[in-house]
């Protein structure tokens, strides 16, 4: 065992495969990461189709395109009616989704694309 130890190259390359696979265990398994406080421009696509389904259910709730429209913005999409009308769409056509949700979205498209308010 002594002279198994005794290459610095060998000690080395088991401190360094150790190393890693504790910092793996911690890194996922102890304390992993969470995210809070993320801008809507860095989710990930389904989390922005959410979040565009949020703001379509808030925009029938209250009716204020100028909010709506400054929420979708913190999305960071040029056209996002374009977006809106197309999640609208798949909803519509989708049985398993509740119906209100479509309507909520395709109301917010539709004054999207007015511009009314």
């Amino acid at each position: 065992m002594r002279e198994w130890l005794s290459s610095p190259l060998r000690v080395g390359s088991i401190a360094l495969a150790l190393g890693v696979a504790l910092g793996l265990l911690i890194g996922y398994g102890v304390w992993p990461v969470e995210y809070t406080d993320v801008d809507p421009i860095d989710l990930s696509q389904p989390e922005q189709e959410a979040y565009m389904l949020l703001v379509g259910q808030a925009f029938t709730y209250d009716g204020d395109l100028a909010l709506a429209r400054q929420r979708l913005a913190a999305l960071g999409r040029a056209d996002y009616g374009v977006d809106v009308m197309r999640l609208a769409e798949e909803y519509a056509a989708r049985p398993d989704k509740i119906g209100k949700v479509a309507t909520a979205l395709e109301a917010l498209a539709e004054a999207l694309r007015s511009g009314s308010q």
